[in-house]
């Protein structure tokens, strides 16, 4: 592997497995041409291609042609050994190869979004997938793509809240401030004047990334709302929530001693989140400082304490972000949708999620491998 990778050559088979060691830099090898060369093996077997991941995606076409089966990729390895971009990569050869009916390009412009809601910078990769997702690309009876399904799971619903050292939250949250420039938008929006402003996104001090143009980002991942269906008042709401998620966090919990309660103090956080959430003040208070204990007879309500109320506000912070993310990928497959298209063949692609390394490992950490791998 070492040698191979000395000489650019970073796919290596090992028997029915493709490795694929990362090159953290960009290489000739997916071009147009390259492409082009590897699309005889999605009709024959042939033995003289070097490994690529083309050559295994179109070795799952052919055999779902020839077998009339539906087919798996499975992509595997740890936090930035490159299997988004893998994933990726198999995806716009699918795309070449079977495209035509403009599904294709419908599937391809979904990468924007997932990225910005479901993607972020970690210690190894300034873009990490943190959640599991499953791309099925369904195929019509002619063997062209016509539509596709994203199943996703185990979003990182603890990073809105808390990044370590060095790492950022989500993209779309730093995008959401930088990128909207218009005055009237960002009063409406209760955006400040820059990510650090917020305290669930200041706490890593960590809030750009080099080379990285959050502004022209957010950009193109509105296009891409626009081109999924979402209407204006849709995208606005969706944004709005985004702010209320963020406001959350900056939020004061402010002890009471003498009956061990907790109250919010009423300032602009707590204005500024009721408004983009659509809540009353006082009760978006309420909800945070208090607990509801349904017995058997009757409803307890119980003040929290201080430190069980941030508890709380940051729990409803994850929850709404998971409901958003949800409601966005339900976008997505709503305008991916084959209807009575599909012949019931597709390719699945599954993408793990990446383990990473920690000094203290908790529940769902762990060590995983030092390269991608494509069975």
């Amino acid at each position: 592997l070492s040698q191979r990778y000395g000489g650019e050559h970073i796919y290596t088979n090992a028997g029915p497995v493709l490795i694929a060691v990362n090159p953290c830099k960009h290489l000739p090898l997916y071009t147009p041409q390259v492409a082009d060369q590897y699309k005889a093996g999605a009709f024959e077997a042939v033995n003289q291609l070097a490994p690529h991941i083309y050559l295994v995606a179109g070795s799952a076409f052919r055999d779902m042609v020839r077998q009339g089966t539906s087919q798996s990729l499975v992509i595997n390895g740890e936090s930035g050994a490159g299997k988004t971009e893998t994933t990726k990569k198999a995806m716009q050869f699918f795309a070449a190869l079977a495209g035509g009916t403009g599904v294709e390009g419908q599937v391809l412009e979904t990468n924007p979004i997932l990225e910005a809601f479901g993607n972020a910078k970690t210690l190894r990769n300034h873009n990490s997938s943190r959640f599991g997702k499953l791309i099925e690309i369904h195929f019509n009876k002619t063997n062209h793509i016509c539509g596709a399904r994203i199943r996703t799971y185990l979003l990182e619903k603890s990073r809105v809240v808390h990044q370590l050292k060095g790492e950022r939250s989500y993209h779309i949250f730093y995008q959401l401030v930088r990128g909207t420039k218009d005055k009237t938008q960002r009063e409406a929006l209760r955006l400040p004047g820059k990510p650090s402003d917020y305290n669930y996104l200041a706490k890593s001090g960590c809030t750009e990334i080099d080379g990285v143009d959050d502004a022209a980002n957010f950009a193109e991942v509105l296009e891409a709302l626009s081109d999924i269906g979402l209407r204006p008042a849709d995208i606005h709401a969706l944004l709005c929530t985004l702010s209320g998620i963020l406001w959350l966090g900056n939020l004061r919990v402010e002890p009471v001693h003498a009956d061990d309660s907790s109250r919010i103090k009423n300032d602009a956080a707590l204005s500024n989140a009721a408004n983009m959430l659509g809540l009353r003040e006082k009760d978006l208070a309420y909800a945070i400082t208090h607990k509801k204990i349904k017995t058997r007879d009757e409803l307890i309500v119980k003040p929290l304490t201080g430190q069980e109320a941030v508890d709380a506000r940051d729990a409803l912070a994850k929850a709404l972000y998971a409901g958003v993310f949800t409601w966005v990928v339900a976008a997505i497959n709503a305008k991916l949708d084959m209807g009575k298209k599909a012949s019931g063949r597709f390719i699945a692609i599954l993408d793990i999620y990446g383990f990473e390394q920690f000094q203290t490992n908790r529940c769902g950490c762990g060590c995983g491998c030092g390269h991608a791998a494509c069975f």
